[in-house]
């Protein structure tokens, strides 16, 4: 495990998932240990991968089945081999800007 997987896997908690919008999970994000939510939708939506909640890794994060499910988009797990800040997350992080076109068109898309 390399010294930046080592660092962000002691700084993950509950609060830092990407989906709890705090002040720590933009601060995780912003370090790169984990990706935005956007670039999580970009994931499930443009590569049908799901990121894995954090805290439990073999289940997926019900933060994005949540906001999917909100942007009418199918939160079923299409490829079981959940993704986690351990992997190369960053090569199927491609389409962001189509997710958040979609999320800013939704009726709940409130600052949280």
């Amino acid at each position: 495990m390399s010294d930046r997987a080592k660092h962000c896997r002691a700084s993950c908690s509950v609060t830092s998932c990407p989906f709890a919008y705090t002040d720590e999970s933009e601060m995780i994000q912003n370090y790169g240990c984990i990706p935005t939510p956007f670039e999580i939708l970009a994931m499930r939506v443009t590569h049908g991968k799901t990121w894995a909640c954090h805290s439990e890794p073999t289940k997926p994060c019900l933060g994005v089945l949540k906001e999917l499910n909100s942007l009418g988009v199918l939160n079923k797990i299409i490829d079981t081999k959940l993704i986690t800040e351990l992997d190369s997350w960053h090569h199927f992080t491609s389409g962001t800007d189509e997710i958040l076109e979609a999320w800013l068109k939704t009726s709940d898309n409130t600052v949280r």
